[in-house]
């Protein structure tokens, strides 16, 4: 019993359900859903943060609306603008108030992230 139990853990470790997300699929509801802050700093190292999706939304304003703390603050660390609007004028921290993210669990850490961000972008632009 014990063998077959460590062979299903063992399949279902290599699933793709545990496979990190596709780097290129980044503008998609797949990708953050999924993707973990290692993830997310894997992807974007060395990327041009500020490159926009088809909707003009870059990164941030993708991890923005999906309201994980830890995307937010690792895209932060990695030098995203706060201040970086949308093709629409809306920054980060309009996207997460407009998908009304502070009930939601880390909602109030990803506001705050992002807020803090947001106005030191723009003291020093």
């Amino acid at each position: 019993m014990r063998k077959i139990v460590f062979i299903a853990l063992a399949l279902f470790w290599q699933s793709p359900l545990l496979a990190a997300p596709d780097c290129a699929n980044w503008s998609s509801e797949d990708f953050w859903r999924d993707a973990s802050a290692e993830d997310v700093s894997r992807c974007f190292s060395g990327a041009n943060l500020e490159a926009p999706d088809k909707y003009g939304d870059t990164p941030l304003h993708w991890a923005a609306a999906r309201g994980k703390p830890a995307n937010i603050k690792a895209l932060l660390d990695a030098g995203a603008d706060a201040g970086a609007r949308t093709t629409a004028g809306s920054t980060a921290l309009d996207l997460a108030q407009m998908h009304d993210l502070r009930d939601e669990p880390g909602g109030e850490e990803v506001w705050w992230l992002l807020n803090d961000a947001t106005y030191n972008a723009t003291d020093t632009n």
